[in-house]
């Protein structure tokens, strides 16, 4: 019969490297093999695939087009009118600068 004898430190170095592969095979379990997608094309139709590596509903979203045009024309008033107000005395008496 076949007897491989070996010393303590030799055996306490291989329970060191199978408890390392064991770490490792767990890990890659976890965060490899756990995973529900890692790109969006695995995901169905109107899905993304997320940071957490699950696939979420696309959310819609709605842009609203804004038209500054009023908003504009009432500061441009504004800014005529109180050139008006502060130069009333000079054009009043039609005077110059």
């Amino acid at each position: 019969m076949f007897s491989m004898r070996l010393n303590k430190k030799a055996a306490s170095n291989w329970g060191i490297v199978i408890i390392i592969i064991v770490i490792i095979i767990g890990w890659w379990l976890v965060t490899v093999v756990g995973r529900e997608c890692s790109q969006d094309n695995e995901c169905g139709g109107y899905q993304y695939c997320g940071s957490d590596f699950e696939c979420h509903d696309k959310e819609v979203v709605y842009v609203e087009k804004n038209s500054l045009l009023l908003p504009s024309a009432i500061i441009a008033l504004g800014i005529i009118i109180a050139t008006i107000i502060i130069r009333w005395k000079n054009l009043k008496s039609g005077g110059g600068r």
